[in-house]
């Protein structure tokens, strides 16, 4: 068996320097208030009512001890299963009880599904080559056959849950291990996969390898982080992963004891980090990617044969500890040989068979391999998953995104809820606007967001607001808090945001902007 100690060791030796000990640290983050089962059970009713995927109507919430129990009924198994994902974002939840069923949708039969499901595993550049045998009983899929990676089978579960009238989703999917990998292996590259992710704070948690089970342990400050480590230490040649002894403790969340981790990085450590990053991800695995780093900022260039590997490897690459901007320069150019009608078809009966966006008519136009979506949506989220659906049918190698949003409504683009891939730059930019609140409710609404971010410490973020404008000045632990206290003070209803945080002493400064 292979454990990790340097994590704890970095803490230790941290708090020694500072004249505190590891004790007297945990006790005084301890001592922060601890939310009453009233209050959790408010914010998520709050959140799952707010959120634009989860079309939450009818659904009981109950908190007890933390533990959130959902029950009820939705539309779509994407609904229900985001709902966990936002519920999991939440200060004190402990765990989630996911009682929600999926309701039955008339004139769908078995077999409609069953071939609707082959037909997206098909089309969809990564699971096209996958061997995987489709079964369905009452709207309930059967998933049987063999895929390389943990993370091969999450996609291809993605991909099914996507299809209009699946309920359920039951997977005796195998994992064909290709590499045999030592234990020391793989816990070096968990440590390292666990350390360069902005949304796992990885200083209190251990790992450790045995036989490739990998068991993890210690804190973290939500579930939502919890479910990310887990799912991260899922890496090939992994057999199992036990996470029953990671605890959430919302301490953890403390941004004096969440900071010590970031530590400035060379260059030449960002790009190391962001090219391990991209060869973890079968979207993009096998494509040649080439990164250049000019101080935290990357730049991508090189060809892949998908839009979704585009979109994907600048994700990755966003993703990693210390970089704080990426330009995307990779060009798509598709080895598929499909002509411009064909492609236009295949994007129709995509968007046709989803159940988020379904309901609406769009017309397409398609320009060697360059489409464009034209009609009219209810909402922002609707507007970016048309185009994340697009983005995964083979012959597509750019997306012009020209749907209309009918009731504009902000919404952020939450790491631990978003399932989607959309290209950054074509993200509907917040437009300036007469405020609906006064400066003071927004100031509080604002404070409000910040004190509920997995992300913020709301205690070092100070917020003014004049005319509906809001500042931000302060320090946050890193560009992901940093980027995410600007989303919440949209979320709030600011018009324009200008984020003057600072990075924690030791990481560096940034330079004012309004976002």
């Amino acid at each position: 068996m292979h454990n990790s100690l340097s994590s704890w060791l970095t803490v230790i030796s941290i708090v020694v320097v500072l004249g505190i000990s590891v004790p007297q640290l945990l006790a005084q983050a301890e001592t922060r208030q601890i939310l009453s089962d009233a209050t959790i059970r408010e914010r998520v009713v709050s959140q799952l009512l707010t959120d634009p995927g989860t079309h939450i109507v009818g659904v009981d919430v109950k908190s007890e001890d933390g533990v959130v129990t959902l029950d009820g009924r939705v539309t779509t198994i994407l609904a229900r299963d985001r709902a966990v994902r936002v519920v999991q974002t939440v200060k004190g939840v402990q765990a989630v009880v996911n009682k929600i069923k999926v309701k039955d949708i008339p004139n769908i039969d078995d077999e409609k599904i069953r071939k609707n499901v082959v037909r997206a595993l098909e089309n969809n550049p990564v699971t096209e080559a996958y061997e995987v045998e489709v079964s369905v009983a009452k709207g309930a899929v059967v998933l049987r056959g063999k895929v390389q990676s943990y993370r091969e089978k999450e996609i291809v579960l993605r991909v099914v849950k996507r299809v209009i009238g699946v309920q359920e989703v039951e997977e005796e999917l195998t994992v064909d291990l290709v590499d045999d990998r030592s234990d020391t292996e793989l816990l070096t590259e968990i440590e390292a996969v666990l350390r360069w992710d902005p949304y796992v704070d990885e200083m209190y948690v251990h790992v450790s390898v045995d036989d490739g089970t990998v068991t993890l342990s210690g804190t973290v400050g939500t579930l939502a982080e919890k479910v990310r480590a887990r799912s991260a230490a899922w890496l090939p040649g992994v057999t199992a992963v036990k996470a029953t002894a990671l605890e959430v403790k919302q301490w953890a969340n403390d941004e004096d004891v969440r900071a010590k981790r970031f530590v400035n990085k060379s260059s030449d450590q960002l790009m190391k980090d962001a090219k391990h990053a991209l060869r973890l991800d079968p979207r993009v695995f096998g494509f040649d990617i080439d990164v250049e780093m000019s101080g935290s900022s990357a730049v991508l260039s090189g060809e892949v044969a998908t839009v979704q590997a585009k979109i994907a490897a600048g994700e990755d690459v966003e993703n990693v500890v210390g970089i704080h901007s990426v330009t995307n320069n990779v060009k798509v150019i598709s080895s598929d040989q499909k002509s411009d009608s064909q492609i236009d078809k295949d994007v129709i009966i995509a968007l046709a068979d989803d159940p988020y966006v379904e309901s609406y008519e769009f017309k397409t136009e398609v320009n060697d391999g360059v489409v464009k979506l034209i009609g009219t949506v209810d909402s922002s989220f609707e507007r970016d998953w048309a185009e994340h659906i697009t983005a995964e049918v083979q012959g597509v190698e750019k997306i012009e995104n020209d749907l209309l949003v009918t009731k504009q409504k902000n919404y952020i683009n939450d790491p631990y809820v978003t399932d989607r891939l959309i290209d950054k730059s074509s993200i509907t930019n917040y437009e300036k606007r007469a405020p609906l609140k006064s400066d003071q409710q927004l100031q509080d609404s604002i404070e409000s967001e910040l004190w509920w971010s997995p992300f913020v410490d709301s205690q070092k973020v100070n917020v003014t607001v004049e005319n509906g404008i809001a500042t931000l000045s302060g320090t946050v632990a890193g560009y992901a808090a940093r980027n995410a206290a600007t989303d919440n003070a949209y979320e709030a209803g600011a018009t324009l945001v200008k984020n003057e945080l600072e990075l924690t002493p030791g990481l560096g400064l940034l330079e004012t902007d309004e976002q």
